[in-house]
């Protein structure tokens, strides 16, 4: 019988990791082995149930008001009417600002973010690269996007974060107390201390100057409990002057890339009135591959020229492998194959709504079938392949699509 080939493209979901699947085991050998992995989940289970206990409730109402203490208005919900996003976290246009407004959007991808890191080398290489007046990040989108905000001068640390081992040691496994114990499978300790290495005072001091001149970089997270993506005006986190500021910045850059039940959520202290509560805020492809809504720009910038980027960190046409049998390659390959759908979907309505608005709409995505081996998430091999994917059709123009119609053929190698 011939072996399932290996997968192609990006991770079904960030850094979600699938167990090396081998021959498929006799009747006897599976109940051995379910046997066998019985006990010590049910113990898992038992342990954590034991050790997380509750949190203190609180209700709708309360997260209807709930604000981040001290912050004033930094975010919005994300899928509230496209007036009430422009006016929270849009600056209303400056009376100096050119007729032109460029916004770049970042999807998620996990190791395919590779992908974005050498769009930006390849397009600065082009010479024709537009200083972006919003950017938009979701999870690895959201890791990339100061630096693409902050523009060129950032490009080759993107390509030390995202090229050879660089961005290796994010998916380390937790011990096997934490997992029963926590609520998460991964360390998520190599993530934040990835994010304090790059988000120093200076870099975030960087971005809040860039706020005052009226450019905004925008980071999106799923806030757990509503069900809701959340959009964060980063630049006015920065530009606040509190202390706590950098210690904010950096807790939405790590829930943005926080996959559920992967890495822990990360919990964001918030008041509603007098009463103080706790958020639990994880990954933004929880609620939005990525972030992008032409109604929300052209409320924000009604007299000017828009042009939106979007930059997807996946391959978007179907691709062909022969799915092995077993719960956990199934369930992978069906989560990838929903992943993949919904982005579709996503960026399909965003190009329509675009025309429709008389906004210029460009897209780029990973083109070609590049071999991934999910049980080796962050591998050099593939995050190398993708990010020379990116530079290449960036610096010689072809990495840009107007035309979606191509998305529903598959892929070439």
């Amino acid at each position: 019988m011939a072996k399932p080939e290996p997968a192609s493209g990006t991770p079904a979901h960030d850094a979600i990791p699938e167990p090396h699947v081998t021959a498929t085991p006799g009747p006897r050998r599976r109940a051995r082995r379910a046997a066998a992995l019985a006990l010590p989940l049910a113990l898992s289970l038992a342990l954590g149930a034991c050790a997380l206990g509750g949190r203190d409730a609180f209700t709708a109402a309360d997260q209807a008001v709930a604000a981040v203490p001290g912050f004033g208005a930094v975010r919005v919900w994300g899928d509230a009417p496209a007036r009430a996003v422009a006016r929270a976290v849009l600056p209303a246009p400056a009376r100096g600002m050119g007729r032109d407004v460029n916004v770049l959007a970042l999807s998620g991808g996990g190791a395919g973010g590779a992908f974005a890191a050498g769009l930006l080398d390849g397009w600065t290489r082009r010479g024709d690269r537009p200083a972006f007046d919003v950017v938009t990040g979701v999870s690895t989108g959201a890791l990339i996007a100061p630096f693409a905000f902050l523009g060129p001068a950032y490009d080759a640390v993107l390509a030390r974060l995202y090229t050879g081992d660089g961005a290796g040691g994010v998916a380390e496994p937790a011990n096997i107390v934490a997992i029963a114990t926590g609520d998460g499978l991964l360390d998520p300790g190599p993530l934040r201390r990835m994010v304090e290495a790059y988000a120093t005072p200076d870099f975030i001091a960087a971005i809040a100057a860039e706020h005052r001149r009226g450019r905004r970089l925008l980071v999106v997270t799923t806030n757990l409990d509503a069900q809701r993506p959340v959009v964060w005006d980063m630049g006015a986190i920065a530009a606040s002057g509190r202390p706590d500021a950098p210690a904010l910045f950096r807790d939405v850059l790590v829930a943005s890339a926080s996959v559920p039940a992967v890495f822990p959520p990360v919990m964001i202290r918030a008041e509603a009135g007098a009463r103080a509560l706790e958020e639990m805020h994880v990954d933004g492809v929880a609620t939005a591959q990525i972030y992008l809504r032409p109604d929300v720009f052209a409320a924000a910038f009604p007299s000017r020229r828009l042009h939106i980027w979007a930059v997807v960190n996946n391959t978007l046409p179907p691709e062909f492998t022969v799915t092995a049998r077993g719960t956990l390659p199934i369930a992978y390959r069906s989560l990838a194959t929903v992943m993949k759908s919904q982005t579709n979907a996503t960026v399909t309505a965003a190009s329509e709504a675009a025309r429709r608005l008389g906004v210029a709409f460009s897209l780029a995505y990973i083109d070609h079938a590049v071999a991934y081996d999910p049980t080796t998430p962050f591998a050099a091999s593939y995050m190398d392949r993708v990010y020379a994917v990116g530079t290449g059709e960036a610096r010689d123009g072809t990495v840009w699509h107007r035309d979606l119609a191509g998305l529903a053929v598959p892929a070439q190698p």
